[in-house]
């Protein structure tokens, strides 16, 4: 008798965890287009935490120019990404008013991760694997470092 209060209370938090996952499916994504945000904020208060122990002056200036010229490069590409029903995604990049469109290949893979191939003509050091995160889709966090930037998708329509 006293086994079933476990197997109910077991049962409740494996049901519980499995709502927590949002588990993508292909059909989720067809025909949906998003955009690439990137968010440096907090790598470079990383950045300059680590700077100010070291107490190297001019290291603290070099950070200061440096993360002024990055913010400014992000403020200025745009990347986008519309899924197709074919597998196939259309990226589109809009950097300091050149554009450009590359195809690759994407698919949901068995853990309901998004998986984005590279190919010759698209390169991000290998297949980027990215799950849904409230909403957002999120690299996932086996391939960045918590102090890297913060990089996810955000669906505009």
């Amino acid at each position: 008798m006293k086994q079933l209060p476990i197997a109910l209370c077991l049962s409740l938090l494996l049901a519980a965890a499995t709502a927590e996952a949002q588990k993508l499916r292909e059909k989720d994504l067809v025909g949906t287009s998003w955009k690439l945000n990137i968010d440096i904020e907090q790598a470079l208060e990383e950045a300059e935490r680590e700077v100010e122990e070291e107490d190297n002056l001019l290291a603290t200036l070099v950070l200061r120019g440096v993360s002024g010229v990055v913010e400014g490069i992000i403020e200025n590409i745009d990347v986008y990404f519309d899924f197709e029903d074919d597998n196939e995604v259309r990226v589109y990049v809009d950097a300091f008013g050149t554009e450009e469109v590359e195809y690759t290949y994407w698919e949901v893979n068995k853990r309901g991760e998004l998986v984005i191939e590279d190919n010759e003509h698209f390169d991000s050091d290998g297949p980027s694997y990215w799950v849904m995160d409230q909403g957002v889709l999120v690299l996932d966090e086996s391939q960045h470092d918590a102090d890297d930037a913060n990089i996810f998708l955000e669906q505009i329509k």
